[in-house]
């Protein structure tokens, strides 16, 4: 490894787990057992999370369930391939496309430049960190800007992350909770 791989990981080695830079805030954690997938709702409102429990549906703002099914038939309700879910509650008879431990994504840059980025200094351990506008975990002179946020449960595996389509919310998924970031 040459030198500027070296001072890279050892930048990002000693970044520790901080408060969201303002704007953005932490909303809640959502405590899901067996995650497998999330999607938000056209106008970014909602939030479903897929487990090996079904399906909820979540205020994005707040973290709060706004409804449950734990239907065990995803095979109705779940398309893998397309990678969509059956929406239930406040999206019942929406299509919800998801990210999650079967691919997908979620945008990775807000519309006024914040990003958010999955780092794995010591591979297989990775976490997410939250860039202001111009900045970057890759640039040594940014690296006072970049901060670590999730996961906040400790040395948990990333499943998923990303923000909303109207770039107001912000999700961290492990296989063990969901970290709703707003502003």
């Amino acid at each position: 490894m040459g030198t500027y791989q070296e001072a890279l990981v050892a930048r990002l080695r000693v970044l520790q787990l901080a408060e969201a830079p303002a704007p953005w805030r932490l909303a809640g954690t959502i405590s899901i057992g067996g995650f497998e997938a999330l999607g938000y709702s056209s106008d970014s409102r909602h939030l479903l999370i897929v487990s090996s429990s079904g399906r909820g549906v979540f205020e994005s703002g707040t973290g709060e369930r706004v409804a449950r099914d734990s239907a065990n038939a995803p095979e109705v309700w779940y398309n893998l391939e397309a990678l969509t879910v059956e929406g239930i509650g406040p999206l019942s008879g929406q299509l919800i496309g998801v990210a999650g431990i079967h691919g997908g994504g979620l945008p990775r840059v807000s519309m006024d430049g914040w990003v958010v980025e999955l780092l794995s200094p010591d591979w297989p351990k990775s976490f997410v960190t939250l860039s202001p506008p111009g900045s970057s975990p890759w640039i040594q002179e940014h690296a006072q800007s970049v901060v670590k946020v999730a996961p906040i449960g400790g040395d948990d595996d990333v499943k998923c992350f990303g923000f909303s389509w109207s770039r107001q919310h912000l999700v961290v998924a492990t296989s063990h909770t969901v970290d709703l970031f707003v502003r």
